[in-house]
């Protein structure tokens, strides 16, 4: 944008895909790393709000697939679909429901989780991850 704007270009910001999809991703990245990382933005919001933040992570990816016309499908697209493909794998084939979970907390920073294995657990590779909103443990 500096190159641009100092070479009185500027408007190829508005007016080509580099240009457009460029902005959005500049846009975009504040909003998916800052409220993270910075103290002062993390007290403010809510964890969900901070979680629903972060999954414009994917807008950011489909945004720099057309950023360039080289080898920038290569670099983004193909992380980007190993992570869909894993995301897929694990929402549909590795997925269980627990019914009734029970939280044990441990003085102020620990909890424990408590529950019964479901029944085809033993039938899967125990690579399996537990995710659990934390901040809705108070």
């Amino acid at each position: 944008m500096l190159r641009w704007g100092l070479n009185a270009d500027i408007d190829l910001l508005w007016r080509t895909t580099t240009g457009i999809s460029g902005l959005a991703a500049f846009m975009i990245t504040p909003l998916i790393c800052w409220p993270m990382v910075v103290p002062a933005i993390k007290e403010r919001l809510a964890f969900e709000v901070r979680k629903g933040l972060h999954y414009l992570s994917i807008v950011w990816a489909i945004t720099l697939l057309f950023h360039s016309k080289s080898r920038i499908y290569y670099l983004v697209g193909i992380p980007s679909l190993v992570y869909l493909v894993d995301y897929l794998f694990g929402y549909f084939g590795r997925n269980s429901l627990i019914e009734n979970a029970f939280f044990e907390r441990y003085g102020e920073n620990g909890v424990a989780l408590h529950f019964q294995n479901p029944p085809n657990w033993d039938k899967k590779p125990k690579t399996s991850y537990v995710y659990v909103m934390c901040p809705w443990i108070s």
